[in-house]
């Protein structure tokens, strides 16, 4: 198998860190980068089929139509009032 070879099993690895739910700054700091540019633009690939969950998991929320019951309400709901910065800074 010529393909197999340290790169590839790396980029392996940075891919299903990510998809795991591993934070990028994680990853860098298990393949040993110095910048998170690196482990995000070389060593991490999309995934169609993550993609395609998170999507319906986007449309599903905007929708606001029970089927996702964990977050049935949140945009729905009255936004919370928010102190103006001025009156936060005191």
């Amino acid at each position: 198998m010529p393909w197999l070879n340290w790169h590839t099993l790396r980029r392996t690895h940075a891919t299903l860190f990510q998809v795991a739910g591993g934070s990028l700054r994680d990853a860098q700091a298990q393949l040993g980068h110095s910048k998170m540019s690196t482990t995000l633009e070389l060593y991490t690939l999309p995934m169609p089929e993550q993609q395609r969950a998170t999507v319906e998991k986007l449309s599903a929320l905007m929708a606001n139509d029970g089927r996702n019951h964990q977050n049935a309400g949140v945009l729905g709901s009255k936004p919370e009032v928010l102190p103006l910065a001025s009156q936060q800074i005191q």
